[in-house]
């Protein structure tokens, strides 16, 4: 990039003679001048966020477009702790949100310091609010779905508890999937997912419900939103099922991911191994699969240790 040219000033003395004065204009591409906007911009064409995944790249799209909201025309020279906490403040009743702004913004600003525009990022160790672990729904609550959910819902949750995958995978499953037996599934590789493809015998309820379903589609996906369309995207789908969700009562704290918990301690309380239900789920490690075992395992030990209590004279 060529520098800008000076700014050429004449001016006649007292004397009548000329002067001619040079002033060097600031280069536009200080990092000064250099807005979030332009970061973001630059950010999203890089080797690193290309390399992210998908559904990773959209989430942080989403976010992007929140922060910039604000913050576009902002020189990013200029941004502080306090815009940064203030960002995700303004969200406070939303954790999961909050942790991704922080996350996100952290993300933007460590790649402007990467390429030179800032030499410090504001947002490095603010602290993030702890996730609570998402719950496992009760057999109750389970019912509950089933009987008053509407049917695009109610689907979802089927499909979800007899597959164990993440709604990510779920919005994505194709009737080329499911060849009668049971679904291949290739599940988006993240920190928690090998990636690796599974195929997943259809449970007797999951079969009956994929027939009746299969013989009504009319889209290439399984799933689809109320409107007989594909979803476009997971979070459509997560968004739309919390918000129903939150008008009942009983439904307190259900969220669909939960359903992945409810597979893997399901079949954990079945006696099922580390590795069989990792068959299943399909997660990239076995820590948090031994900790649905070990669960299990105390329930049925207590409930040995209860029997014999009782039988005691």
């Amino acid at each position: 990039m060529s520098s800008p040219k000076p700014k050429i000033v004449q001016r006649t003395l007292a004397d009548g003679s000329v002067k001619t004065y040079v002033y060097e204009r600031k280069s536009t591409s200080e990092p000064a001048a250099v807005t979030v906007g332009t970061v973001r911009r630059e950010y999203e064409l890089s080797t690193e966020f290309r390399a992210l995944a998908a559904e990773t790249k959209r989430s942080y799209r989403r976010t992007l477009d929140l922060i910039c909201t604000e913050y576009e025309a902002v020189p990013v020279a200029l941004i502080k702790r306090r815009h940064v906490k203030g960002s995700a403040n303004a969200h406070a009743d939303r954790p999961g949100l909050v942790h991704l702004l922080l996350k996100v913004w952290a993300r933007l600003l460590s790649w402007a310091v990467e390429e030179e525009y800032i030499e410090f990022n504001p947002a490095r160790d603010i602290a993030r609010p702890r996730l609570g672990e998402h719950r496992r729904w009760s057999d109750e609550q389970i019912a509950y779905v089933l009987e008053h959910a509407a049917e695009h819902h109610r689907r979802a949750v089927i499909l979800g508890l007899y597959t164990g995958q993440r709604v990510s995978d779920l919005v994505r499953m194709t009737w080329h999937d499911y060849d009668g037996v049971g679904v291949n599934v290739t599940p988006l590789k993240t920190q928690h997912s090998t990636g690796v493809q599974l195929y997943i015998p259809a449970h007797p309820v999951l079969k009956a419900a994929l027939d009746e379903w299969r013989a009504e589609g009319r889209s290439v996906t399984i799933l689809t939103h109320a409107q007989g369309s594909p979803w476009a995207s997971a979070t459509s789908l997560s968004t739309t099922f919390r918000d129903w969700a939150k008008k009942h009562p009983a439904l307190d704290g259900c969220v669909l991911h939960g359903l992945r918990k409810c597979v893997a301690a399901t079949l954990a309380e079945a006696g099922c191994t580390t590795k069989q239900i990792q068959a299943i789920t399909g997660h990239a490690t076995l820590g948090e699969i031994e900790r649905y075992t070990r669960q299990a395992d105390q329930r049925t030990q207590a409930t040995a240790a209860v029997v014999l209590w009782q039988g005691r004279k």
